[in-house]
């Protein structure tokens, strides 16, 4: 279910990023809808919504895509970068690129090489006890600083942080850079326009009950979506976990990717100043994405309902749906579920700085009560 986009009969598979490298370009496209939507999300800055070419000048750009190509080239060694040698690179090598070079400029520690699936022993049960409780207060610590500081910082400012001196960012930063940084790099070189980077953001495991944020690499050649997480990838690599950038956390096909896909549309939808505010093309779309009246699209409203940033009414209008189309015979637990994520986002709304956004109206579109 959450593997798959469905649009009009069209199906776009999102893949780990071992398939990506594995698999030969498909030869049919993107559906058309699909290739609209990408390529105004490729440029609009997450949360917000905001065109990130209005943010970054032709300047700023030209400054932050050098650094990337001065940071590459001090890297050549990377078993990723040694294979691009000096030539235009397509969208997945510019992708690969900005990663390994980000996770150089956002780790503690030096960028480590070997096979993927190198693992440092953890060591005994009492040392990995107090090593979890150290990262816990480290990640305590790293959020308040970035939530009095670094979220503050203008997109370029931010964007050079990691050319500069290195910061430690949370998955949010990671996603953003990761697509500012592609976006600058077509715009600069005039290369991959059918290729786009979108930050998708939300509840990736409801068993965990915490955000998360990742990336989504598309292309309009293929009708596929490769789903990559660079921040686990990183964390892995900077406490020497794994020895390559390229290791399993950098695989997100295990996320709630369709329902927060979902979820950021209805975010998007409602930004004042984003790009997709109020879009008709976007309310056209929605329904042809989530078919509330099959199994599959209220599946997908179920899981949507349960990302905890969702505001109460809109999980009460699923919910009102979902119970007059008998969901129970299908998952009997779902409205003990639904209560527990308002609980959930009850007490992520008190420690979220950000502005919950009502996405009441595109919802009321796509379900009558």
């Amino acid at each position: 279910m959450e593997r798959y986009i469905a649009v009009g009969g069209h199906v776009s598979r999102i893949i780990s990023y071992r398939d990506r490298e594995l698999t030969p370009g498909a030869t049919r496209r993107l559906a058309e809808p699909l290739v609209g939507l990408f390529r105004v999300m490729g440029r609009s800055r997450w949360p917000s919504g905001v065109d990130l070419n209005l943010e970054i000048d032709d300047r700023a750009a030209g400054e932050l895509w050098e650094s990337v190509l001065r940071s590459a080239r001090s890297l050549r060694g990377h078993p990723v970068l040694s294979r691009f040698a000096d030539r235009p690179l397509d969208g997945w090598e510019t992708f690969a690129q900005i990663a390994v070079v980000l996770a150089d400029g956002m780790t503690y520690a030096p960028l480590l090489l070997g096979d993927e699936d190198d693992r440092v022993p953890s060591g005994h049960a009492s040392a990995r006890t107090w090593r979890a409780r150290a990262e816990a207060v480290e990640l305590l610590l790293v959020s308040l600083v970035q939530y009095l500081w670094f979220d503050r910082r203008s997109l370029p400012s931010l964007a050079r942080l990691p050319f500069e001196r290195g910061l430690r960012g949370m998955c949010r930063h990671y996603g953003l850079l990761v697509q500012t940084l592609f976006e600058v790099g077509k715009r600069v070189t005039g290369r991959n326009s059918d290729c786009h980077v979108a930050t998708l953001g939300g509840t990736a495991v409801f068993s965990a009950g915490m955000n998360h944020a990742w990336n989504w690499f598309i292309s309009e050649r293929d009708a596929r979506v490769v789903a990559v997480d660079l921040t686990g990838a990183d964390w892995l690599l900077d406490r020497q976990k794994a020895s390559s950038i390229f290791n399993k956390g950098f695989d997100a096909t295990r996320w709630n990717n369709v329902a927060v896909f979902l979820w950021d549309l209805l975010e998007l939808y409602e930004q004042v100043d984003g790009l997709l505010y109020r879009s008709a093309h976007l309310q056209h779309l929605f329904p042809r994405l989530v078919e509330p009246q099959t199994l599959r699209g209220q599946v997908l409203l179920y899981n949507l309902a349960r990302q905890a940033g969702l505001d109460a009414e809109s999980r009460a209008r699923i919910g009102r749906f979902l119970g007059r189309r008998g969901f129970d015979r299908h998952y009997p637990a779902w409205r003990a579920n639904l209560q527990l994520t308002t609980l959930v986002g009850k007490i992520m709304g008190f420690f979220d700085h950000r502005e919950q956004v009502r996405q009441e109206s595109l919802l009321a579109r796509l379900l009558s009560d």
